[in-house]
């Protein structure tokens, strides 16, 4: 082989190596995405915790409320099933710190200590104080609240300034805290006894309670800020940080804020109106 024939061999020799040299640099960044641990393929079941807290989250396989369905369609968007149990409030908080589920459904910061909360909300609720409709009270603010004996379900959290006065109460308030399979039967039944002056609850999840109680008209005596509810992850989770990542992009994506609306919607429509935040008797 002449000199000339051995430099085109080794000009060819060195444009492969540069073209394979090429493609392994082109595909490098490709293998290491490649190994990288996919959100979707890592969790494949989710398994949540919540309350009777109809029309949010309801103890009714077939109209399982209005989070969870939002929630479980856009789950499934990421080949994800979401399996909801409902359970008093209390046990519900203490199994999951336990382990026994992966999570909270909602909950408001404070309900669940130690739990991991997204920071995207997964809903909005709106909390207001209800009396029998010939109550003359009216809630404006906590000074209101003095000498009126106020009603709460244990270990729920309300927003200022109710748990404020849950916390820390002073002279001339008194709450009556309730921790029972049915609270809000409770609730509204002490009412009629004239037990408690009023009691905090969501409007909507007390106007899906009088639909089937329309024997106890309420009215409306004033209502607190509206408030985020957010999904709460188990400290005992593992996978903690990817079930945060993808929630927190699940729930701010119009993907989700779709499904909540409708199915809000499909939920309410049918009372909506009536639960207006100014005073009104809900029958």
């Amino acid at each position: 082989m002449n000199n000339t024939n051995k430099i085109n061999r080794l000009v060819l020799l060195a444009k492969q190596f540069l073209a394979a040299l090429f493609v392994l640099l082109t595909l490098a960044p490709l293998t290491i995405c490649a190994d990288e641990p996919r959100i979707t393929s890592a969790i494949a079941t989710l398994n949540l915790a919540s309350t009777d807290w109809c029309p949010y989250s309801c103890d009714d396989p077939g109209k399982p409320g209005f989070i969870t369905e939002a929630m479980t369609q856009a789950l499934a968007n990421y080949d994800i099933s979401l399996s909801v149990s409902i359970l008093p409030w209390s046990r519900a908080i203490k199994m999951t710190e336990q382990g026994n589920f992966d999570g909270l459904l909602i909950a408001i910061p404070g309900e669940a200590p130690g739990f991991r909360l997204t920071e995207k909300p997964s809903g909005q609720n709106n909390n207001c104080l209800f009396s029998l409709p010939d109550s003359v009270f009216t809630y404006h603010d906590r000074g209101s609240l003095n000498g009126v004996v106020l009603g709460a379900i244990q270990d729920y959290r309300y927003g200022k300034p109710i748990d404020d006065i849950i916390d820390a109460p002073v002279s001339g308030e008194q709450i009556y805290f309730l921790s029972s399979s049915k609270p809000l039967y409770s609730l509204v039944e002490m009412t009629y006894k004239n037990r408690i002056g009023t009691f905090v609850e969501d409007r909507l999840v007390l106007g899906n309670y009088l639909q089937s109680h329309k024997n106890r008209p309420l009215k409306n005596v004033g209502c607190l800020e509206r408030a985020p509810l957010f999904t709460a992850i188990s400290p005992s989770y593992k996978k903690h940080k990817e079930v945060i990542t993808l929630l927190n992009k699940l729930l701010d994506s119009e993907d989700y804020k779709s499904l909540y609306k409708q199915a809000e919607q499909r939920y309410t429509g049918n009372y909506l109106r009536s639960l207006e935040f100014t005073p009104d008797i809900i029958r």
